[in-house]
């Protein structure tokens, strides 16, 4: 979060929702609600509703819901770059998901003074102001773009719940609604993006009497020329409690102080980094230097920089503090030095007796002294006459990567050395190889929406068949995250992964978790949970895969409904390896 003036902490970011057990992600496209979520979903695949829309679009898939379709599922708000920020919600399910991570809704006096920055602090609600200054510039900002529903209905008929507009992508494929932070020029002095533009926000203050909820900061379609929308842009006209739609998000402030929830992973999903997470540890140099004081350490990325790309840059001073250091020392001992030679010449000068050959000598000695001396006290005059840059020693702009943490048996394992064949492998080690190198690998393009996709040779075609026939079942649907080649072992095991030798692949490890059925009160005949279309697992089914999500294909105990695999009886069928039974 951002301190603003020591009065109040703001996300960073618009805030997305998670289950507050789980930390699964909610969908964006869905209220964070399970009975609201499937209403939504029911509805909206109806025949009245999908003839409603444009013929162009009657074909457009409806998204996947999230952690929202669970009965138990409890919102709880993150502020995260690089993500789909939520929509379709209200100022009531707004205030839960703040509260439930330690925070609340932001005023409207709050939201707008964390909006104009502090280089703007006069400013009062109502100016027309930006977060990057007084003037409307049209490229900082996620604005000026097409509204979604235009791409769905005809103007007469637009319906603002309809899920499908929070996947409408522009002509070039980049999403309507940006992930957040992306637009790195949209923020101010206290690090906050996207106050203006991307989505409306949900403040805390009531309008008509209580009964109506504000969202400030107008979204990516409202702001057009000539109807810019500011820090002060305000809409007061739908209900607290009854309105949803696309383009409404919010974020969540705190009191300073505040015990607050800071999300870093857990559960089945991959791991979100929040600027919190950042720790910069000041070193403790082994050759200590007179004079020298680092940095203390910090943990936070108050001063990192965003590049275009919204690459994150921490600034790391502490080389730059060392040999500003050891520049001072260097030219403090040049000094001393000096001084000592001039000393020594001096007493040569007077000891030579008027000896040509010690006089010359010594002022010799004295001359190169005072050289030296001017060389060194001169040197930051002279660096500086030929660059600036020379004596300016600048922090490092180190490139910060989220680590990541991938769901159960994607987790990473040391491989086993080379030639050891581990039991229950020997097949695959026979067949594919004994090391990396050694497996032949090819990538698929655009392989459940992924853009490439590295599997075995061997393996080649029976994943293009899987696309195909998802294809034709299924036109159009995309895993959220889809992986398969990968050399290791399976987590907590001395057995290689198949996953090793590029013949099984996951699909969607975050809603399709690996897990004891014992733990969810399950038997040994109740399904899986997961979110894959049986379109997508009859295509792996019907092309040589097991999954290990059905039944038959795994002990009745564990549920690991993301991985789908290919065994050695579908190589041997083609021709390929030993024939053993496996």
């Amino acid at each position: 979060m951002a301190n603003v003036q020591d009065r109040f902490c703001i996300d960073k970011y618009e805030a997305a929702i998670v289950d507050k057990n789980s930390k699964q992600p909610a969908s964006p496209n869905y209220p964070p609600s399970p009975t609201q979520s499937q209403i939504f979903f029911d509805l909206f695949q109806t025949s009245p509703e999908i003839q409603r829309m444009k013929q162009s679009a009657r074909s457009l898939p409806m998204p996947d819901r999230g952690a929202e379709k669970q009965t138990t599922f409890a919102p709880l708000a993150i502020s995260v770059a690089g993500i789909q920020p939520q929509s379709f919600l209200n100022k009531v399910m707004a205030e839960e998901a703040c509260t439930a991570a330690g925070k609340r809704l932001c005023t409207r006096e709050e939201w707008f003074t964390s909006c104009v920055g502090p280089d703007q602090v006069s400013a009062r609600v109502g100016q027309k102001l930006y977060p990057y200054g007084p003037r409307f510039l049209s490229d900082k900002c996620n604005v000026g773009r097409t509204a979604s529903f235009s791409v769905l209905y005809t103007a007469g008929d637009k319906r603002l719940q309809n899920p499908r507009l929070g996947e409408i992508t522009d002509s070039l494929g980049v999403p309507l609604r940006m992930n957040t932070g992306i637009k790195a020029g949209c923020t101010n002095g206290y690090g906050v993006y996207d106050m203006v533009g991307n989505l409306d926000e949900i403040v805390a203050d009531l309008a008509s009497g209580g009964s109506n909820m504000t969202f400030v900061g107008g979204f990516y379609a409202r702001s057009q020329p000539g109807s810019e929308q500011s820090c002060s842009s305000a809409v007061t006209d739908h209900s607290a409690t009854g309105w949803y739609d696309y383009s409404v998000g919010f974020r969540c402030c705190a009191d300073p102080g505040a015990s607050t929830y800071t999300h870093a992973g857990g559960g089945s999903t991959d791991t979100f980094v929040s600027d919190e997470d950042i720790t910069v540890h000041a070193p403790s140099p082994l050759i200590q230097i007179p004079g020298l004081s680092l940095s203390p350490g910090t943990t936070n990325q108050t001063k990192a920089l965003a590049d275009a790309n919204n690459n994150i840059f921490i600034p790391i001073p502490f080389l730059g503090e060392y040999l500003a250091a050891l520049y001072r020392f260097g030219v403090g001992a040049t000094v001393l030095i000096a001084i000592l030679m001039i000393i020594v010449g001096g007493g040569q000068y007077i000891l030579s007796r008027g000896d040509s050959s010690g006089i010359e000598t010594a002022k010799k000695r004295i001359t190169q002294a005072i050289i030296g001396l001017l060389l060194s006290v001169g040197s930051y005059t002279i660096l500086y006459f030929i660059n600036p840059q020379l004596v300016q020693f600048t922090s490092l702009q180190v490139l910060y990567i989220p680590g990541i943490k991938f769901a159960s048996d994607v987790e990473l394992a040391p491989p086993p050395k080379t030639g050891i064949k581990t039991k229950g492998r020997e097949w695959y080690f026979d067949t594919f190889g004994n090391t990396e190198k050694d497996v032949a690998i090819e990538s698929i393009p655009n392989f459940l929406g992924r853009k490439n996709l590295t599997v075995n040779k061997s393996a080649v075609d029976a994943f293009t068949a899987v696309q195909a026939q998802v294809d034709k079942t299924l036109p159009g649907w995309k895993g959220e995250k889809v992986w398969a080649f990968n050399w290791r072992q399976v987590k907590g095991s001395s057995a290689m992964s198949l996953h090793a030798w590029g013949i099984a692949v996951d699909v969607n490890p975050a809603t399709c978790p690996k897990y004891e059925k014992s733990s969810r009160g399950q038997g040994p005949d109740d399904l899986c949970d997961c979110d894959i279309p049986d379109e997508v697992i009859k295509a792996f089914l019907n092309n040589g895969f097991n999954w290990l999500g059905g039944k038959g294909f795994n002990d009745g105990k564990t549920c690991d409904a993301m991985h789908f695999e290919l065994r050695s009886s579908y190589f041997e069928a083609k021709g390929i390896g030993p024939r053993v039974n496996n």
